[in-house]
């Protein structure tokens, strides 16, 4: 488990390494968390807190790794 402050301002890679942004806000709706990844000069990106999404969490390195579903 995280803290939120631990969360917002990593880097998020894919699962290839493409850097998709950095965590701006955690959004907490209900049953998971919802991570906001801004871009400059892109939309924002929504990333549920769930294993199938996030697949590491490495605040050390202030980075998270993530495989976003074939529809993003």
């Amino acid at each position: 488990r995280y803290y939120i402050f631990d969360i917002i301002g990593l880097e998020v890679q894919d699962t290839k390494g493409n850097v998709l942004g950095t965590v701006t806000d955690v959004l907490q709706p209900g049953a998971n968390d919802v991570y906001v990844v801004s871009k400059d000069g892109e939309p924002d990106q929504l990333f549920a807190a769930i294993e199938e999404v996030v697949k590491d969490i490495d605040v050390e390195n202030k980075l998270m790794i993530v495989d976003p579903p074939e529809w993003i």
